[in-house]
């Protein structure tokens, strides 16, 4: 029998996104480690399922989760895992986490629940649903501390990495400035175009970008718009080389609501990866990335004035930056190492299976 550990990655999508980024990444340095990958998708093709189809030995699975059809996706999936003795299944989304912990239990196997990404964002019926499926779970993931602390539970902390050597280093101005964000309730795109209304004001800005797509991308457009900001904000909408279009940027900016507490963003590790001066809402996770003033800035949430006085500041002391960028290179090569984050992974696989 092969006793190398064998993981089903159950996953809603594979949009643009960072948790399916994390995916692709997770699954080149497991399998560097001996672990074998199967990928199962509760959704259609999407623009990360070609490099990861080119990643893994088997192709990627696309399930049919027509409600009619969901008993019969819970059935054949636990069979095959029977059948290709799959170890384990890990999931990183709470919709995932519901048709994983039915398909781990009849097919007798564990279930790692990766599904903590936020600190803040459920309430309600959905906070006790998703606290019901994580005390379920044979495993806890979360990507941040504060994730675990908003949900009271206990369990491993892994967090988000990105690899450095996709990302060539900014020698951009500090007067652009970049955010890459889904145009969603729980990002805050306004709040920098309030500040950059104040900065540009001052002669300071000569643009601002926005990357990403969602459904307030139209009002953000023509906010920018009102605030007579058209001439100097870009907007790219789903684009694929987020890492190319970032270095064009000397400061790479991260706005949160306050409902939506972050866990580990991406964003702010591809800021620093790129070198960029990466500033980011002082709430859920980010402090857990960002120590302010020494790898990267802070800023209070939902508050443009704060923003506007923290980009002030970055600009107007150009000649400290250098040694920011350089802590936030010691702190990715440190806390957000991706082999060293996928060891301890590695070594929560190990406990759970007694290979």
């Amino acid at each position: 029998m092969d006793d190398s550990i064998k993981v089903l990655y159950l996953i809603n999508g594979l949009r643009l996104g960072g948790m399916e980024r994390q995916l692709v990444e997770m699954t080149k340095y497991l399998i560097a480690f001996g672990v074998s990958i199967r990928v199962a998708v509760l959704n259609k093709p999407g623009p990360f399922s070609k490099e990861l189809s080119t990643i893994i030995s088997k192709e990627v699975e696309y399930l049919d989760r027509r409600k009619h059809r969901i008993p019969w996706i819970i059935w054949s999936t636990a069979k095959t895992c029977r059948e290709d003795d799959i170890s384990l299944i890990h999931v990183q989304d709470s919709f995932s986490a519901f048709y994983g912990l039915l398909i781990s239990s009849l097919a007798r196997i564990k279930f790692v629940n990766g599904m903590i990404r936020h600190a803040g964002v459920s309430s309600g019926i959905d906070y006790y649903w998703e606290k019901l499926l994580l005390s379920l779970s044979d495993k806890i993931l979360s990507n941040s501390i504060a994730g675990l602390m908003f949900y009271g539970v206990q369990g491993s902390v892994i967090y988000n990495f990105i690899n450095t050597k996709r990302f060539e280093e900014s020698n951009q101005d500090l007067s652009r400035i970049v955010m890459t964000a889904s145009f969603s309730d729980y990002k805050d795109q306004a709040t920098l175009l309030q500040a950059g209304f104040a900065l540009h004001k001052e002669g300071r800005i000569t643009q601002i970008a926005f990357i990403g797509d969602g459904k307030n991308f139209d009002r953000m457009v023509n906010k920018a718009n009102d605030l007579g900001l058209g001439s100097i904000v870009k907007f790219y909408k789903g684009i694929l080389n987020v890492e190319e279009t970032i270095c064009k940027y000397g400061i790479g900016v991260l706005c949160s609501t306050k409902r939506y507490k972050e866990g580990v963003s991406n964003a702010i590790l591809e800021y620093m990866g790129s070198g960029l001066i990466a500033v980011g809402s002082n709430l859920g996770g980010i402090p857990e990335i960002i120590t302010d003033s020494v790898n990267g800035f802070l800023f209070e949430a939902e508050d443009d004035q704060s923003l506007y006085l923290v980009l002030k500041h970055i600009q107007d002391n150009s000649q400290d930056m250098d040694m920011v960028r350089q802590n936030a290179i010691e702190t990715l090569n440190d806390k957000f190492n991706p082999e060293k984050n996928c060891k301890q992974l590695y070594r929560d696989y190990l406990s759970l299976t007694d290979k």
